[in-house]
């Protein structure tokens, strides 16, 4: 923000390199698949893709309309789909998924336990075994805002604990752990890492792809 006569405001991190993010990109022209690539972050990311040299594929059932891609949709591939019903066919000649898919905060999880539960940890699952199976060795899970249900106002390292007592897991955190599993497999190729600005100060040096 800026004022009459003062300089403009610079935001820790907002220098490429700052942040871990290289000046070129090291893999430009390969092909990532977003998941929820409709979404809030996910429009951004796709757009941020691209101006990389990365092709696009986005999966998305487009609960808010396709008009949130329409500063895109002329240069992606658009897979309009529930993440539950995840296509096979998706993940053909991919070389790297980011899934930003599923239910994003409390309220909207809180409404539909069950959905939630599907879309977040079960269809997570799910992508990363057809990633695993098909060779794919980046697979970058995004967390949902319940994971950090309770915490205090502040900055928090990984992995961050919340002080409200759930009945079970967030969805986020099961999938998590599930995708940290299949990084310990030598034989597994599926990568996790947790998003820049979604979960943790960790992340920024982790995805930097």
């Amino acid at each position: 923000m800026t004022g009459s006569g003062t300089p403009p405001t610079t935001i820790p991190g907002s220098d490429a390199r700052s942040n871990g993010l290289p000046e070129a990109a090291p893999n430009p022209g390969q092909r990532v698949l977003v998941a929820g690539g409709g979404g809030y972050i996910g429009c951004i990311l796709t757009r941020c893709l691209l101006d990389r040299g990365y092709r696009v594929r986005v999966l998305d059932r487009l609960y808010w309309g396709e008009e949130v891609l329409g500063h895109v949709i002329d240069e992606i591939e658009l897979v309009q789909a529930d993440v539950r019903d995840f296509p096979g066919s998706a993940l053909e000649d991919v070389d790297a998924v980011i899934n930003l898919s599923g239910l994003s905060n409390d309220p909207t999880a809180e409404y539909s336990p069950e959905a939630n539960w599907q879309m977040n940890a079960v269809a997570t699952e799910n992508m990363a075994d057809a990633c695993v199976a098909r060779g794919i060795d980046r697979f970058v899970f995004a967390s949902s805002c319940s994971l950090y249900d309770g915490l205090p106002a502040g900055m928090h390292d990984e992995p961050p604990q919340s002080s409200r007592a759930a009945p079970t897991p967030p969805p986020s955190t099961t999938a998590s752990s599930t995708c940290s599993r299949w990084r310990a497999i030598p034989s597994a190729r599926c990568r996790c890492a947790t998003a820049p600005c979604t979960a943790g100060r960790r992340a920024c040096a982790t995805t930097s792809w």
